[in-house]
């Protein structure tokens, strides 16, 4: 197909009209009816007329054909890259923001928390790298929410919504949600709701690489992992095999902080902080320190000032450091 939007005499109904000069918005437009030429995208009767209505006026200047066409291009027209297109549409009608090139849907309905992740995923730089007792070193871009370096792209979703716990990440095929709780938002500090939407990308990157087609070295060691210290609950080893990663969720949460207005607080506090994902449920449904938690800090005086940090975080108390988004 021709994309340069200059006079063309093919035949494809998608790439000319026989001699007429087309803008590139028609003709991203059509390489998208062409790429979805099999699961009828057109007749639907949300994103069809939207799709359309890109070409009016009004949307002239913010379209999101040309996005939308280049991701599809890149992605050669994937089963995978036409699904996230579809969902990606149907949250921007509803008021959602997508990066295309990093497959990342924010439907963060809170304007803090949509600012914090914003800023979290915009980050540059690398971080250090993590250590591993098992077989290989580990590492973690800066931005950990650059998660998509790995073998195989997925798309990445976060909303806020009713939930009992203050997060949680589920995956579905190729496609990972983090669901943050409404009550927590509006209470925590930002730097803890920072630390949260952290933590719980490392969930995503776990999950996404435990798959042996993805990464095969890195599912070897995870089992390895998982064996050898008897973890059969993939809640207890994901947050058990958190402690690899503590420096980096420091380093990125501290350089989050620093270029947010803050990073004056002691190293010390930030490693504290990156702990949180050293906990897990167990069968009685109650919060219980993981043991390689234990092992960083043996000492139950050093857990305990942890875990109140991060309580006073979560919490948004007077003994909070960081700041309220209200």
């Amino acid at each position: 197909n021709n994309r340069g939007g200059t006079t063309t005499t093919n035949s494809d109904p998608c790439s000319s009209t026989n001699g007429v000069i087309l803008s590139q918005d028609q003709i991203d437009l059509a390489d998208i009816l062409e790429c979805f030429n099999d699961n009828n995208t057109a007749q639907n009767p949300i994103i069809g007329p939207w799709l359309n209505d890109q070409l009016s006026p009004e949307n002239r200047e913010n379209t999101y054909l040309s996005d939308i066409a280049n991701f599809l291009e890149e992605s050669d027209c994937s089963l995978d890259a036409r699904n996230f297109t579809n969902e990606a549409i149907e949250a921007i009608i509803n008021g959602a923001e997508v990066d295309w090139e990093e497959q990342i849907i924010n439907e963060l309905t809170d304007e803090c928390a949509k600012n914090i992740f914003k800023s979290i995923k915009n980050e540059t730089g690398l971080g250090p790298t993590v250590d591993s007792s098992i077989t290989q070193s580990f590492t973690l871009s800066g931005e950990i929410l650059n998660m998509f370096d790995s073998s195989d792209k997925f798309s990445y979703t976060i909303k806020n919504g009713t939930y009992s716990n203050n997060a949680n990440t589920t995956t579905s095929g190729n496609t990972f949600t983090t669901t943050i709780s409404d009550e927590y938002l509006g209470k925590g500090t930002k730097l803890s709701i920072a630390r949260t939407m952290i933590h719980e990308s490392v969930h995503a990157h776990i999950l996404n690489n435990i798959k042996p087609r993805v990464n095969p070295s890195f599912y070897e060691d995870i089992k390895y992992y998982a064996e050898k210290y008897g973890y059969s609950d993939a809640n207890r080893y994901h947050h058990e095999f958190m402690a690899k990663y503590i420096k980096a969720m420091a380093v990125s949460l501290y350089t989050w902080d620093k270029n947010n207005g803050g990073g004056n607080l002691d190293w010390d506090y930030y490693e504290a902080m990156a702990y949180g994902g050293l906990y897990y449920k167990d069968s009685n449904g109650n919060i219980t320190e993981t043991d390689s938690f234990k092992v960083l800090e043996p000492l139950k005086i050093h857990r305990d000032r942890i875990r109140q940090i991060l309580f006073n975080e979560q919490e948004g108390n007077a003994n909070a450091k960081g700041h309220k988004c209200n």
